[in-house]
């Protein structure tokens, strides 16, 4: 089976806001057929966005053709000033053979969780600018990024993968998501290593069409759906609490060579509490070995918020009933009413509550429950 970097998330039909430009589905096409967008017209590729609004990229499109130019030649994609009120957001794969240039408050650039953006050329941003990625930005050539590293935010768990930084990239990218194209490129997506080696001139080769999750009673549900296999001998699921390291946790076996769509799934009966990362390995029957897709997991074993007793007396212990597992690190913190924090602490529910013992005084207090992306907030009353 081919090396797979693809991936198709399902957007329902009220998502199609007015003021969007959405790429078709399932869907390879190139950026200038207007067989590739839903209203059948394509947009420019200069001064994004002409017509303000937002843009989403839900198959594989491609801007420009392949062999790539060299870098710093051509301006293939560009996004004009003070449009940073919407986003240019890749959920599939978006291939740019050429530069890309972000000015001075351009559109916000996000990459969800899977999907994947390609620059054959340098990147160009401006300060000011958001990136949020939860997926992978490729850069061939060289991340250049203006202003201060404070002029503009970096979030999210994805990767950058840059021939070369520049100006104020390597600040403005974390460290944990800096990464560059010679070594980490070459280890985590070898397919796409060769493809950016060869200026864009093989095909990608996109066979999955899904790598999601569900969570069903605590446990979490992977699914993924291929459009074609060749030589799979079997997948691996790999699990990791950091996106670095892995471990193996299943193997399923493959459906050999195939054109008709493959559906597959492992429900994961251990899993870890708060934010974790699956990765799916894909092997040939001659034992290559390829890297498929990763996908973070937010998981939470918390049912419920109550504090009790409230009102409590002075020096009372006060019980958090959250019905969470005692794996589960939660953090509290307590502030006065006035908003000030007075102190924080980090516990493990057991018998399924949280113990506050801090000897507060009479007065109004706000407790703060956090895990992972999870927040919970409460009122207590001191008498």
């Amino acid at each position: 089976m081919k090396a797979i970097v693809g991936f198709v998330l399902m957007v329902v039909a009220s998502y199609y806001a007015e003021a969007q430009e959405v790429s078709q589905n399932n869907y390879t096409g190139s950026w200038s057929s207007n067989g590739s967008w839903v209203d059948g017209s394509a947009p420019e590729t200069a001064n994004l966005p002409v017509v303000a609004r937002n843009f989403q990229i839900n198959g594989y499109i491609s801007v420009g053709t392949a062999p790539a130019p060299a870098p710093g030649s051509v301006t293939a994609l560009s996004f004009q000033s003070n449009r940073d009120a919407y986003d240019f957001t890749v959920s599939d794969t978006l291939v740019v053979y050429g530069d890309v240039v972000f000015t001075n408050k351009s559109m916000n650039l996000v990459i969800d969780p899977g999907a994947v953006m390609i620059i054959l050329g340098n990147l160009t941003m401006a300060n000011k600018i958001e990136l949020a990625s939860s997926g992978s930005l490729v850069v061939s050539g060289d991340f250049y990024k203006s202003g201060s590293s404070n002029q503009g935010d970096y979030t999210g768990t994805g990767n950058v993968y840059a021939g070369s930084y520049s100006g104020v990239a390597g600040d403005f990218v974390p460290d944990s998501s800096e990464k560059d194209v010679d070594n980490d490129l070459r280890n985590d997506f070898p397919d796409i290593y060769d493809f950016v080696q060869n200026n864009g001139s093989a095909p990608l080769p996109i066979t999955l069409l899904s790598f999601n999750y569900e969570l069903v009673d605590g446990n979490v549900n992977l699914i993924w759906a291929t459009a074609s296999e060749e030589n799979n001998d079997y997948f691996t699921i790999q699990r990791s609490t950091d996106g670095k390291v892995f471990e193996n946790i299943e193997q399923i076996a493959g459906r050999g060579t195939t054109s008709d769509e493959q559906r597959y799934s492992f429900l994961d009966r251990n899993p870890i509490y708060g934010t974790s990362y699956y990765r799916l390995l894909q092997t040939d029957y001659d034992g290559t070995e390829h890297n498929v897709a990763i996908k973070a997991v937010f998981n939470t074993s918390v049912k419920s918020f109550a504090i009790f007793p409230s009102p409590a007396a002075e020096g009372q212990d006060v019980k958090i009933y959250t019905g969470a597992d005692n794996s589960e690190a939660l953090n509290l913190e307590v502030y006065s009413g006035a908003g000030q924090l007075l102190y924080a602490q980090e516990s493990h529910a057991e018998a399924g509550y949280t113990v506050i013992s801090s000897g507060l005084r009479s007065g109004l207090y706000v407790i703060k429950l956090t895990t992972g992306s999870l927040t919970k907030t409460g009122k207590l009353i001191v008498e």
